[in-house]
């Protein structure tokens, strides 16, 4: 994932917006889910923003943009809207393993485990990735 920034000199980098592809992307990528959920161990909230190609795990800044109301902050203060964390391939998914409302993501190199706060959206993100990952393949994803 790109993350546009803008910087001026001494100024820290700051962004006001997110691009979830790459110029090698198909054009037709497309974002199907946008879920908040955990960290397993609860250590902060994430974001996760899941397209036809790949999975973006974020630590969002929800208090971006500023209200209109407020002054603006002096550069060195302004910071991300998103900060992506992880990036995971839809096709290189190995297996998805559900535990009460506890899901981990397992590639060949990295496990991620995330907590969600009741099942619905746990089994959608489940049933999202498993059809994605099978129209890649042609053949099931293992969900255990």
């Amino acid at each position: 994932a790109v993350v546009s920034t803008q910087s001026t000199g001494d100024e820290p980098e700051y962004s006001s917006t997110v691009e979830f592809t790459r110029p090698s992307d198909n054009p037709n990528t497309e974002l199907h889910l946008y879920q908040l959920c955990y960290y397993a161990d609860r250590s902060s909230p994430v974001s996760l923003v899941v397209s036809n190609v790949r999975l973006f795990i974020t630590r969002e800044y929800h208090q971006w943009p500023l209200p209109r109301l407020q002054p603006p902050l002096p550069p060195h203060l302004r910071g991300q809207h998103f900060q992506v964390l992880h990036e995971v391939e839809i096709s290189d998914l190995a297996m998805l393993l559900v535990t009460d409302y506890t899901l981990t993501l397992s590639t060949e190199s990295r496990c991620h485990e995330l907590l969600f706060e009741t099942k619905a959206p746990l089994a959608g993100l489940v049933s999202l990735l498993a059809s994605l990952w099978e129209g890649i393949f042609g053949f099931p994803l293992k969900v255990c």
